[in-house]
C-alpha cells in the first residue's frame, strides 16, 4: 500500500540544478524541523522507549544514563581496596559486566538512532515536495527501512574503527609521534566521517545494499567534503551553545538531578534536528550532483 501525504500550499516541485550550499542546508533544516517540531520530537520520544526502559533498569530514572565509564573506575579503586586474601565485595560488578552492559547499551542506542533517521528521512522528504506526512507514516516507513539503515551505520563505525587502528598501534608503539599524529588522524577521520555521512538516508531512499550505500555517499560528497565538515562544525557549535545555556540555566539552580533530566530532554531537540539536517543534505547533493527535483526523490516512498 502507497504512503500517503498530507497535500499542503501547492507549490512547483521542480528545482533548478544549484550547488551545494551550508546556509541553504542549515535555514531549511531548521525551518522544516521548526515546522514539526513537536511531531518530531513526539517520534524521537517514541523511539527511544527502548534506551529509556534500558535507563530504568540501569540507574532507576529513565532519562538519566548509566556512566559505566565512572563504574568501571570505581570497581578499579575496589580491586585496589581489596583484602589480603583476593577477596572481591559481592555488591560490586566484574568489568566484564559492566563491559557487556555498555556494548548493550550502545546497541540499543545505534538501533533507535538509526531508526529515527530513517524515520525522520520520510518525514523531511514530505516537507520537501510540501506535503506533510503523518506520525504513523514516518514509523512506517521506518521501520521498512531499519535493517539497511542499521547495516550502513555499524558498516561506518566499522570502517572508522578499521582506519584508526595503525594509527593508535603506532601512537602507542612510539608515543613521541602522538603529538603530529593525533591531529592527523582526528582530521582524517573527520573528512572519511564526511564522505561516508549520507549512507544511511542513501539506504534509506535508493536501497542500493550495504555496501553500496557506503560508495554511493562517497560519490555523493565528493567535492564537498569540506563544506560537510564546515555544516557539521557550526552545527555541534550550535548545539553545544545551546546545550551550555540550558545547562548553566539548569545548574544556576543547583539541582543536580534536574540537570541530568534537563539535559536528557535536550537530547530530544538535538537527536531530531540533527536527523533532519542530515535528510536535507541528501536531499541538496542529490540535487546539486543528479538534478533531480524533491518530487522524483520523494517518489520512491510512493
Amino acid at each position: 500500500m502507497s504512503a500517503t501525504y498530507e497535500e499542503r500550499a501547492p507549490q512547483p516541485s521542480r528545482q533548478p540544478r544549484r550547488g551545494f550550499e551550508i546556509g541553504s542546508v542549515l535555514s531549511r533544516g531548521f525551518s522544516i524541523w521548526g515546522r514539526n517540531l513537536i511531531p518530531f520530537l513526539l517520534l524521537t520520544a517514541l523511539l527511544q522507549i527502548p534506551t529509556y526502559a534500558w535507563n530504568w533498569t540501569q540507574t532507576g530514572s529513565v532519562l538519566v544514563a548509566p556512566n559505566f565509564r565512572e563504574q568501571f573506575m570505581e570497581q578499579q579503586r575496589v580491586d585496589d581496596a581489596t583484602t589480603d586474601s583476593g577477596a572481591r565485595l559481592s555488591d560490586q560488578r566484574s568489568p566484564w559486566d559492566l563491559m557487556m552492559r555498555a556494548l548493550v547499551g550502545g546497541l540499543i542506542s545505534l538501533v533507535t538512532t538509526q531508526l529515527l533517521t530513517a524515520t525522520l528521512v520520510y518525514g523531511v522528504f514530505g516537507e520537501l515536495r510540501n506535503r506533510r506526512a503523518s506520525i504513523g507514516e514516518c514509523l512506517s516507513q521506518g521501520f521498512a527501512r531499519l535493517f539497511p539503515a542499521l547495516g550502513v551505520a555499524m558498516l561506518t563505525g566499522l570502517v572508522l574503527i578499521a582506519l584508526a587502528l595503525p594509527f593508535g598501534a603506532l601512537m602507542v608503539m612510539i608515543p613521541l609521534f602522538s603529538i603530529v599524529l593525533l591531529p592527523v588522524l582526528l582530521v582524517f577521520l573527520a573528512l572519511v566521517y564526511c564522505g561516508l555521512f549520507v549512507a544511511v538516508p542513501a539506504a534509506v531512499v535508493e536501497r542500493p545494499g550495504v555496501f553500496a550505500a557506503l560508495s554511493r555517499s562517497w560519490n555523493l560528497t565528493r567535492g564537498n567534503r569540506a563544506r560537510i565538515f564546515g555544516l557539521l562544525f557550526l552545527l555541534y557549535i550550535l548545539m553545544f551553545l545551546a546545550g551550555a545555556v540550558v545547562g548553566f540555566a539548569t545548574g544556576a539552580l543547583g539541582n543536580l538531578d534536574r540537570l541530568s533530566w534537563i539535559a536528557s530532554l535536550f537530547s530530544l531537540f538535538t537527536f531530531s534536528l540533527f536527523a533532519v539536517i542530515t535528510a536535507v543534505t541528501y536531499h541538496d547533493l542529490r540535487v546539486a550532483k543528479d538534478g533531480i527535483d524533491s518530487e522524483e526523490l520523494a517518489s520512491i516512498f510512493d
